[in-house]
């Protein structure tokens, strides 16, 4: 425990990034965050995981206390022979250091639990083989008449079906079969090892991140930048208990990076004549 605690420190304070001084209050607010992006993307895998566990115990420790113990070799792979794939070593390196969640609150009916992703289920090695156990299920049954109404939002970097036994869950929505995860399966225009979302309810899949790493220095940003804080989620039946959250229960971490994306992916820009067609006279631009 003391050694994550130290690593964290060693990190946001002992790196040799040069600081950017400024005299507004928004100013030194955007140096730490533009510090804390930097400093994530030049660490490690491991590195990075270290520090977003050190920033749940400081900050959500609840979801810090549902982190379960790291998963063995033979977990690893025992899961990568049910895929019949071999994983990426960057998530296999978190694995190693915490498989999931001891307690995990999925669509499938399992006990309310706090998640220890922000507003997600972070899924250990058995519940993914068990996820897309189920899923294979459903592409025997089904998968063709539902890959008709899906899409990539950018055609070609995932492939438009409904499921894929390249696409490998890693966090889950805790209430519905919705996931973000690993792409071994991408369209032409994508890379192997992509973060895409999918699942029942995803029909038009995004590029969240480009491989794992990036999707943990955009998680690890996320956190040390105070968008997600220790939360309580109150049931919407009466009997059941409140449960220790990480995040705003009405919102969802989903979202965020599909903020990300359209940031990453803006419209392309106007015509000059589709603007000045589009903005009635005497109107400013």
């Amino acid at each position: 425990m003391h050694v994550v605690l130290l690593i964290e420190k060693c990190i946001t304070a002992g790196d040799s990034l040069q600081p950017v001084i400024s005299t507004t209050r928004e100013g030194a607010l955007a140096s730490v965050h533009s510090r804390n992006m930097r400093t994530s993307v030049a660490m490690g895998t491991k590195e990075m995981w270290l520090a977003y566990v050190a920033f749940l115990e400081r900050e959500v420790p609840a979801s810090f206390a549902n982190l379960a113990p790291g998963a063995s070799e033979a977990d690893i792979a025992s899961l990568e022979q049910t895929l019949g794939l071999t994983l990426p070593e960057p998530v296999k390196a978190v694995w190693r250091l915490n498989d999931g969640q001891k307690k995990t609150m999925l669509a499938d009916g399992e006990d309310a639990a706090t998640p220890c992703i922000p507003t997600l289920s972070f899924l250990s090695t058995k519940a993914v083989a068990r996820i897309w156990k189920d899923w294979a299920e459903v592409r025997k049954s089904s998968g063709a008449e539902l890959d008709a109404g899906t899409r990539s939002a950018v055609p070609g970097v995932v492939k438009a079906l409904y499921s894929s036994p390249g696409w490998i869950p890693l966090w889950a929505h805790p209430s519905s079969a919705d996931y973000v995860g690993l792409d071994l399966d991408p369209g032409e225009k994508g890379q192997p090892g992509q973060i895409i979302n999918f699942g029942r309810d995803e029909d038009e899949h995004f590029q969240f991140a480009t491989d794992f790493d990036d999707l943990l220095s955009f998680l690890l940003e996320e956190v040390r930048a105070g968008r997600w804080e220790a939360d309580v989620f109150e049931p919407d039946d009466e009997d059941e208990d409140e449960v220790e959250w990480f995040g705003d229960p009405d919102e969802s971490f989903f979202n965020t990076l599909h903020g990300r994306w359209k940031k990453r992916n803006p419209p392309p820009p106007r015509k000059k004549t589709e603007t000045a067609a589009a903005t009635p006279r005497g109107e400013r631009r």
